[in-house]
């Protein structure tokens, strides 16, 4: 959605790009009105296998904090951000309260191409496009949710940063704020909090 809004913006003529950034800005402030309201409710219910064969449903997701990436293979920004998505999984593999999950509406073969190529070490889930879509609440590719040990959405971000050092430095910061409700745990001698207040 966004990319086709900023698309149409650079070939309008000068005389509509007042009314088509007002549309841009609107139709942004609504996704985002959106997917805030959903901040602090249970994740949609569903089921889905990984490319190795695991099945997972969003019983899965209690327990553990949980690390969800939506892509695609033909998402550039997808792709520029898998070398930080995947320092963050092993930054956090090892504890026991975080589990990393990736869907893609791929199919299964392109989805294990993707995943070989970049060396994706979590588990790749291959869903149809209006179940991968429900599944990030619309909000386009790539997008990264957080989901808390309640099973409750706390996290939500979307969208590709286009320079380098910008992606470094979001996810950056999004490892902070994890390394911290992992350090909350360890010291409650893995008695985690009932949710992650900070992320809201």
């Amino acid at each position: 959605m966004r990319v086709l809004l900023l698309l149409a913006f650079t070939i309008c003529p000068l005389s509509l790009t007042a009314q088509l950034d007002d549309d841009i800005i609107a139709s942004l402030r609504e996704l985002d009105s959106i997917t805030q309201s959903k901040i602090g409710t249970p994740y949609p219910d569903f089921t889905a296998t990984s490319l190795d064969g695991k099945t997972i449903s969003e019983k899965q997701l209690t327990g553990k904090v949980t690390i969800i990436n939506f892509w695609f293979e033909a998402c550039a920004p997808c792709l520029a951000e898998f070398d930080a998505l995947n320092d963050l999984y092993h930054r956090f593999k090892d504890n026991p309260f975080f589990q990393f999950l990736s869907f893609t509406f791929d199919s299964a073969e392109d989805a294990k191409a993707t995943a070989c190529k970049f060396n994706i070490p979590y588990d790749v889930f291959s869903i149809a496009d209006a179940e991968c879509r429900r599944l990030n609440y619309k909000q386009g590719f790539p997008t990264t949710i957080i989901i808390d040990q309640s099973g409750k959405l706390v996290f939500s971000d979307h969208g590709g940063l286009p320079i380098k050092q910008k992606r470094q430095s979001r996810f950056k910061h999004l490892s902070k704020k994890l390394q911290i409700y992992s350090w909350n745990c360890n010291v409650k001698k893995y008695a985690c909090p009932k949710s992650i207040d900070h992320f809201y």
